[in-house]
């Protein structure tokens, strides 16, 4: 029998307006027909959005009140949730999310079914009563007794040694070990703050941007001995000092005349001992070790900050929690601290990576309305459809705007 299908009217838990904004146009779009919103006793299920601040603990209240409503989670997390009929890990792919509503909508329908068919009587059969089997058709190796190697499992049981679970990682060299702060507090909000006097990768960023200023190569030297050279037109920078040594001095205060930089003169220096590294790997690594879990001075904690774009992380140090971190903030701007309480992560881990991609120019401050909750779909080939296809993200960004 073709199932029936229920229009879903769907109460949001934890979703920002720009997230409400996103979703409203889908049930608009693709998925018009299919869900639409509705509050409280209206509704028929329930989208959370369980990264929100305070969403889950709201998701529980809610079930007390409305038990039974199947949910949707939202989540930048891949794994499984309690109680949701269906998790999308975000950026959510349209065809993934219109297939957790068409099932959810079959699902109800059949039920909203079977609830209105009238009650019939089911015959129940006589169930059949198989013959047992005589002794002598019983094949004989099943009659015989296995015979249990004591011996055997002796051996095995001692040469099986118990798993130790790997050690944590320590990160404290790009994270430090601070606890976590309250904002409200201005000294302890003040002591999270770093300025760069006397630091090595002050003079880093100042020689990087003089560099792309004049499009010729910069070198910094610190007491004469040549640390760095930047190749702009290239994009990669020629480092003399291994890693080890380099993480040192990044946590070390010069006083500043000790460190040069200048315009090279003609032909960059050629000096033994040099290994090439990006320009933004550099930067990302040397800032990851200079702040140590700490956010440049200029920084306000009470500002919503959000990802311009993802990091290639795979060509980067490894900071803690930094995949979860990007998908965060990459789809709604959020207050640091607000992204340490939607991970579960300390707020350090967050300060790393703020720190690191701000240097790299990946941070900016909430002034936009586009939120990506929603993964936007490949390109069209054919002409006329990316024509209208421009069309609806230039009006979908007013809309938005």
């Amino acid at each position: 029998m073709k199932s029936s299908r229920t229009l879903l009217k769907a109460d949001l838990i934890g979703a920002t307006q720009r997230m409400r904004d996103t979703l409203s146009m889908v049930f608009q779009g693709p998925a018009k027909g299919l869900c639409a919103f509705a509050d409280g006793a209206e509704a028929n299920m329930v989208i959370v959005d369980v990264d929100g601040v305070g969403a889950v603990a709201a998701w529980e209240k809610y079930r007390t009140e409305h038990p039974g409503r199947p949910a949707v989670a939202l989540s930048v997390k891949d794994e499984g949730i309690a109680h949701a009929e269906g998790v999308l890990v975000k950026p959510i792919k349209m065809q993934a999310f219109t297939a957790v509503l068409e099932r959810l909508s079959a699902k109800l329908g059949e039920g909203a079914a079977r609830k209105s068919a009238p009650n019939q009587p089911v015959p129940v059969a006589s169930p059949a009563v198989a013959a047992a089997p005589k002794a002598k058709d019983v094949e004989p190796s099943t009659q015989k007794v296995p015979v249990l190697d004591l011996e055997l499992e002796r051996t095995v049981t001692h040469s099986l040694k118990p798993v130790q679970p790997p050690s944590p990682k320590d990160y404290s060299d790009v994270c430090g070990s601070a606890a976590d702060i309250d904002i409200g507090n201005d000294t302890q909000a003040r002591s999270v703050l770093m300025t760069l006097e006397g630091r090595l990768f002050g003079k880093l960023q100042k020689a990087v941007a003089e560099a792309e200023r004049t499009r010729q190569a910069v070198k910094v030297s610190l007491m004469q001995k040549l640390l760095f050279v930047i190749d702009p037109n290239r994009r990669m920078i020629r480092v003399a000092l291994d890693d080890e040594m380099l993480k040192r001095m990044c946590k070390r205060d010069f006083p500043d005349s000790a460190i040069d930089v200048r315009l090279v003169d003609g032909e960059s220096p050629e000096v033994g001992g040099f290994y090439f590294a990006s320009t933004q790997a550099l930067l990302w690594k040397v800032a990851a070790w200079t702040y140590s879990g700490k956010l440049p001075s200029d920084t306000n904690l009470n500002e919503r900050v959000y990802l311009r774009h993802w990091p290639n992380l795979t060509r980067l140090l490894e900071l803690p929690d930094a995949m979860r971190i990007s998908a965060l903030i990459a789809g709604q701007p959020m207050r640091l601290t607000h992204v340490s309480e939607a991970l579960g992560i300390p707020q350090r881990h967050v300060f790393a990576y703020y720190s690191s991609a701000n240097a790299i120019g990946l941070m900016g401050a909430s002034k936009r309305a586009t939120d990506y909750l929603i993964e936007p779909p490949p390109a069209p080939v054919e002409q006329g459809n990316r024509r209208l296809f421009g069309q609806v993200m230039r009006h979908l960004r007013r809309f938005l705007s």
